[in-house]
């Protein structure tokens, strides 16, 4: 492998300064793309990284507009959350997204143990049941 000369190291550092890409100062200075990897590990030129990925639908401010909500107890399920955020802001977006937002925000949705209706007889003979075990 030929060594890379002084002015060319400067170039890829340079270029790295700049935010270039590996492959971009590659192309220009017409080298390897690892050669400007190599150079970038060993001066250790951190790259500024691009945002990746889809952009969020909802932004903090929703996601906070959506804790006050559920919080509030104006929206009690994810689709009443999705309806009121909608009428506010003009943001649709679907009861998942909704629903992923909450769990972020530590909101699970949970559902209630069923209970039976005690009537008036059953609550006085649980009193006497227990009247009969205490001691």
């Amino acid at each position: 492998m030929k060594a890379k000369t002084d002015e060319v190291r400067n170039k890829v550092r340079c270029y790295l300064e700049k935010g270039l890409s590996n492959r971009e100062i590659a192309d220009i200075l017409n080298i390897g793309h690892s050669t400007a990897q190599r150079i970038r590990k060993k001066h250790g030129i951190a790259s500024t990284k691009v945002n990746t990925g889809r952009p969020r639908k909802l932004s903090a401010q929703e996601h906070r507009r959506l804790v006050r909500y559920v919080t509030l107890g104006e929206a009690g399920t994810a689709t009443k959350a999705a309806e009121a955020l909608k009428r506010d802001t003009g943001t649709q977006v679907s009861k998942w997204t909704i629903a992923r937002a909450l769990n972020r925000e530590k909101f699970h949705a949970i559902v209630k143990k069923k209970k039976p209706l005690l009537s008036d007889k059953n609550i006085k003979r649980r009193k006497e049941f227990v009247k009969q075990y205490e001691k």
